[in-house]
């Protein structure tokens, strides 16, 4: 429903246009008519009509000055301007001044509804943005009492019905952004992005959906908004706008705590989860001593990867399994105190990647082996040149502070050696000069990156990398792989 204000200082005009209104527009909400500019400002600060039509000639306030300050401060709302030949020219000039359309004395029925079917795809647009403006404040709790429709004086509905779609894995600061490009009305329902571009919101108004209708609508956006598999809050039951940033919160806490590895569920208020915290047996600190001692990592490699498949065959949480996993690099960290745990990759930051982005099983038993054996130093590292162990150091602190402006003469400080040793020691055991090699692992690091989240933004991909310059990263890549990053991305498909 539309509202309209009438602004007309002729009484039987007024009162003529607003019969015409109520005839032809039965759904329209014809507001009482206001007698002058200043009396029209006064009952559209309280209405907020999405429609006026106003004379150009009253006292007190014009409607030229009328449709000037509804445009400064209200820009949404469209402007119909009455005029008389001898006032064209003042129409003209408040045409260019915003108002939507004009109509010649006198008007006819005819005339008044060709100027508003006119009128009505604007009209539209402008409620649906508005629409759309007033439910994003709902969710992010801003909304104020008209907008929730607490106030009684809003014709907007007050409760609505919410779904949450997660798809793939937890949140990860690797995350896709949020795909507010998606977000609009797709009848009959409302789609809002969520915290990244695999999470989103689906709202519908209580009045036009029932709970069954809504949750076959919602299911048929299954499909649409992503693939894979996905965890679902579905509240079909009636929300309050007021309450819906709570009831939203809830839902995210609800996926949060719930959604499982690569399994498609859906989760609601009543939902618990039945499964305990892991915790690791004394074999885990066996086999992580194993691994220090003997320069091998089978034994914890086998210990872990039962667990996990365990985990994974019982659909546990993956909140248990990540929060499981952390404890395991805090144990090898207290068994294998290193500086270079410290360094800006840790495996924190890229486990957090690997779940974000889980495929199987497989894939993620063989990220966290590469993880693994670089907390304990099991690198992959070509030996048979005999390395000496002072070198590997260096070797080993620059794969790890790769992203840091690292220069040959900070090297010489940390390690206690000299620059004309450490330039020999890198022509000698890499074949390299120290800024080619720094460069190598830079754009090593960058497609790792690209292949395990090709909805990273390159730029972002060349910062974490330790480039400042987009393009220069772009000219590097290229030289180091013979493809620039956008070609390496689309080989990935």
């Amino acid at each position: 429903m539309y509202k309209v204000l009438v602004v007309e200082d002729e009484k039987a005009s007024s009162n003529f246009l607003c019969s015409i209104l109520k005839k032809e527009y039965p759904g329209f909400e014809v507001l009482e008519p206001a007698e002058n500019g200043l009396a029209g400002w006064n009952s559209l600060e309280q209405n907020k009509p999405d429609l006026v039509i106003t004379d150009i000639r009253m006292p007190v306030m014009t409607g030229l000055e009328l449709v000037s300050k509804i445009h400064e401060s209200f820009p949404g709302i469209n402007c119909l301007i009455l005029s008389g030949y001898q006032d064209f020219e003042y129409a003209r000039e408040a045409m260019a001044s915003g108002v939507a359309d004009y109509l010649l004395k006198p008007i006819t029925p005819s005339k008044l509804r060709e100027a508003i079917d006119r009128l009505m795809p604007s009209l539209q647009r402008i409620r649906l943005r508005t629409e759309q403006e007033r439910l994003r404040a709902c969710i992010a709790g801003s909304a104020d009492k008209y907008e929730t429709g607490e106030d009684g004086e809003s014709d907007r509905s007050s409760t609505c019905r919410m779904a949450v779609f997660r798809y793939g894995s937890l949140v990860s600061r690797f995350s896709p952004f949020s795909r507010r490009d998606i977000e609009g009305f797709h009848d009959p329902l409302w789609v809002f992005g969520g915290r990244d571009g695999r999470e989103f919101i689906l709202l519908a108004s209580a009045a036009d959906l029932t709970g069954e209708e809504f949750s076959a609508a919602v299911e048929g956006a299954r499909e649409r908004l992503g693939e894979g598999s996905v965890s679902m809050f579905i509240q079909k039951s009636g929300c309050l706008l007021s309450d819906l940033r709570s009831l939203y919160s809830e839902a995210l806490i609800l996926i949060d705590r719930n959604l499982v590895l690569g399994k498609t569920l859906t989760i609601n208020s009543d939902y618990k989860d039945s499964s305990q915290p892991i915790e690791w047996d004394k074999e885990l600190e066996y086999a992580v001593d194993y691994a220090l001692v003997n320069r091998e990592i089978g034994r914890l490699q086998k210990y872990l990867f039962d667990n996990l498949q365990e985990w994974i065959d019982r659909d546990l949480p993956a909140i248990r399994i990540e929060t499981a996993l952390k404890e395991l690099f805090y144990i090898i960290r207290k068994m294998n105190p290193s500086p270079d745990h410290d360094d800006a990759m840790k495996p924190e930051i890229l486990l957090e990647l690997y779940l974000s982005e889980y495929k199987d099983p497989e894939t993620l038993k063989h990220q966290l082996s590469a993880l693994i054996k670089g907390m304990l130093s099991l690198d992959d590292r070509d030996t048979s040149k005999d390395i000496p162990d002072s070198f590997n150091a260096v070797l080993l602190y620059v794969d790890r502070h790769f992203k840091d402006n690292l220069k040959l003469s900070e090297l010489s400080e940390i390690f206690h050696l000299s620059k004309s040793y450490l330039s020999r020691q890198f022509s000698k055991y890499t074949g390299a000069s120290f800024s080619d090699y720094l460069r190598k692992c830079r754009i090593n690091a960058a497609m790792d990156l690209i292949r395990l989240n090709q909805n990273m933004p390159l730029q972002d991909v060349a910062q974490y990398c330790g480039f400042d310059d987009p393009f220069y990263f772009s000219k590097v890549f290229k030289a180091e792989s013979g493809m620039t990053p956008t070609q390496f991305r689309k080989s990935l498909d």
